[in-house]
């Protein structure tokens, strides 16, 4: 008895990232480990900071650029209630991502700038992930290049199933 295996081969196009115009330090995605894209067009996303052309509604990252960021985010009033709302929205999403461009440990030791918790602000980021079923990703100094590899991930997953909904 003989087996005939089909071997199905789907040719990945590269794919188009969408960067928020009110990013105030925008990744480049320039490097060569970053050849799978064509371009990153920057443009006001209703969502999150990073996405893909043609599946905002899809794949959102939202990215946290610092620790002072973080802090000033959750530990205040007027941003908590701000930085909530963009969560609720976020979590409509498929793919939905907070990336802090922070490792747990630099949450954990605080910051100058707030007198806030540091345990105060990781139950909050882990009650994020919880409550609203966001991928919270410490990314520390591989933010950028995390980043780059969720968004291929989910242009991936997408172009294999042809239907990501």
């Amino acid at each position: 008895m003989h087996t005939i295996i089909i071997v199905r081969k789907i040719k990945m196009s590269k794919f188009s990232i969408l960067c928020d115009s009110r990013e105030k330090k925008p990744f480049t995605f320039a490097s060569d480990r970053f050849s799978s894209h064509n371009n990153t067009i920057v443009t006001k996303l209703d969502q999150g900071d990073y996405s893909l052309v043609g599946y905002e509604n899809i794949a959102c990252i939202e990215r946290k650029a610092s620790i002072e960021e973080i802090y000033s985010n959750l530990s205040s009033n007027e941003p908590r209630e701000r930085f909530y709302r963009e969560m609720e929205r976020l979590s409509s999403i498929k793919y939905p991502f907070l990336v802090l461009a922070v490792d747990a440990d630099q949450i954990m030791t605080g910051c100058e700038f707030s007198r806030a918790s540091p345990v105060m602000i990781m139950s909050m980021l882990l009650g994020i992930c919880m409550k609203h079923k966001i991928n919270v990703i410490f990314a520390g100094r591989s933010a950028e290049f995390i980043t780059y590899k969720i968004l291929e991930k989910v242009w991936k997953e997408i172009q294999e199933n042809k239907n990501p909904l």
